[in-house]
């Protein structure tokens, strides 16, 4: 008995084949599950691009840390077309390296006069171009956190001149756009100071570098009520000029340069509370002014340079107001060191940095200061040339008292007492 033919199944809804010209290629589709709207989606083809490129996956840290390597810290040899072509590569990684290629932001412009007496010759960088660059995206300009402005006039002029106001205008225009910036290098002339205070220029700052301390730096400084870091490179003030404490809290002051005591009486009233380290050039400095009480300064950093025993009077003076001094570094390029200083510091100094002396100290001055001072615990002698009789001699009496020595390149040498090895 024949068996009856087997029923036809019907096509599968799920896959059918399409003919596609004269090659017959073959294209199958399935039914797919649409993960977004929770629904069978219509018919889509088998191969399914991943959602994420692997560059997409990677943290911005680790893409961060990479464009980094193209910006070098503190040096000129900064790879800036490997971060624009960085900024051209897709949307997902022009943000990242626009914000280290735009991190930091200038402008230098300096007029100098011409030998055959013509027209004064203006020595600049494309400062025009950058500006019209932070007009047109503001994002850019969002990205800047550092600021340069070097504006120097080796002639003179009069205040109406077109060669002055144009980069003064040049340069308050670059403050203004740049609204983000964090910290402001400045080595421009009091007019143009006085431009960026009267226009309310700086009130985000949190750091500054001035080149000099006039009455238009003070109102500058006066708006800048964020700051925390201030670096005076050349203060020229009057001894007469008396300041009102100004409205900020550092925690870190550095004076290069010769600075009236009005003024530092000034600038540490009004951080009092707050500043922790303090670097000043006692050359040529008259102590008038009281100075205040520094409950919190932790480091004092001090240049000798060739003062006199009566200008070097003001570190005892900040030895009174500041008792929680824990480190005193001093700085001397003479030829001659007051001896009897450096005897006469606090004996409960815990650590004292001699590397950047000039000359080697005599090793009997060590030993003795090191055998006075019993609050002693750390000594960086840096790289000295001293005689073996001598290392052996600063070794023993630092191994005597417990103090961490460091001389030259045998880096530090941690020695304890009999009660430290109890």
């Amino acid at each position: 008995m024949a068996r009856a033919p087997l029923p036809s199944l019907p096509p599968s809804r799920s896959t059918e084949s399409v003919l596609v010209g004269q090659n017959a290629q073959i294209r199958s589709t399935e039914t797919t599950f649409n993960r977004r709207t929770h629904h069978p989606s219509a018919e889509t083809s088998l191969y399914h691009p991943p959602p994420f490129t692997m560059l997409q996956t990677l943290p911005n840290e680790i893409l961060n840390s990479v464009f980094e390597h193209f910006w070098a810290e503190g040096t000129y040899q900064r790879d800036y077309n490997t971060l624009r072509a960085l900024c051209l590569v897709s949307k997902d990684l022009l943000p990242l390296a626009r914000a280290v290629l735009y991190s930091e932001a200038g402008m230098f412009y300096r007029l100098t006069p011409t030998t055959r007496g013509g027209e004064p010759q203006a020595v600049q960088d494309d400062y025009r171009l950058l500006l019209r660059t932070l007009r047109a995206c503001p994002e850019a300009a969002a990205c800047v956190r550092k600021l340069d402005v070097t504006i120097e006039f080796q002639v003179e002029l009069s205040d109406n001149n077109s060669s002055i106001l144009e980069p003064i205008e040049a340069a308050c225009e670059l403050l203004t756009l740049c609204r983000d910036a964090r910290t402001l290098t400045l080595d421009t002339p009091d007019v143009a100071i006085a431009a960026f205070a009267s226009r309310g220029l700086g009130g985000q700052l949190e750091e500054a570098s001035l080149q000099c301390c006039s009455r238009a730096t003070v109102d500058f400084l006066a708006g800048a009520p964020r700051l925390r870091r201030l670096h005076l490179t050349s203060p020229r003030t009057s001894a007469e000029q008396h300041l009102t404490p100004l409205p900020f809290d550092l925690a870190w002051l550095s004076v290069e340069g010769p600075l009236s005591s009005s003024i530092l009486s000034s600038l540490l009233t009004s951080s009092s509370n707050s500043l922790r380290h303090l670097s000043l050039n006692v050359v040529g400095f008259k102590p008038e002014h009281p100075l205040p009480s520094l409950p919190e300064l932790h480091s004092l950093e001090i240049d000798l340079g060739i003062a006199s025993p009566f200008e070097c009077t003001i570190v005892q003076e900040l030895f009174k107001s500041a008792t929680s001094i824990h480190k005193l570094t001093i700085i001397n390029y003479s030829r001659t060191f007051p001896l009897d200083f450096l005897l006469s510091l606090p004996s409960h100094l815990p650590s004292l940095d001699l590397s950047r002396l000039s000359r080697s100290l005599p090793a009997q001055t060590i030993v003795e200061y090191i055998s006075t001072h019993r609050g002693l615990q750390e000594l960086d002698l840096g790289w000295r040339e001293m005689e073996k009789g001598d290392v052996e001699m600063v070794e023993g009496v630092c191994e005597k008292e417990g103090v961490c020595l460091t001389l030259g390149m045998r880096g530090p040498i941690q020695f304890f007492t009999h009660e430290d090895r109890e």
